[in-house]
């Protein structure tokens, strides 16, 4: 199910959208605004992920040597991937 809902915008703004539809970005203002939400979502949850990450690590950090593990880990990968023949 969708919405319609009534957005004020300004003047300016309003023209760069439509310079943006003119150009081709957007099919139409509707698909700009839809498109312009997502990315702030988006946004929003990418900023939340990464808020719980510092509260978890503040309540428990990593221990050090799981860190050096992982990094060894990574670069003995990386070894074997540009040893292998492409």
């Amino acid at each position: 199910m969708t919405l319609q809902i009534a957005v004020r915008i300004p003047d300016d703004q309003l023209q760069e959208l439509d310079n943006a539809v003119q150009a081709g970005e957007f099919e139409s203002r509707a698909e700009g605004v839809r498109q312009a939400l997502r990315r702030l979502l988006s946004d929003l949850r990418e900023r939340e992920i990464a808020r719980e990450y510092r509260q978890a690590y503040a309540r428990q950090p990593d221990d050090p040597a799981v860190g050096e593990a992982g990094v060894e880990l990574l670069a003995e990968a990386v070894r074997r991937e540009e040893s292998q023949p492409s």
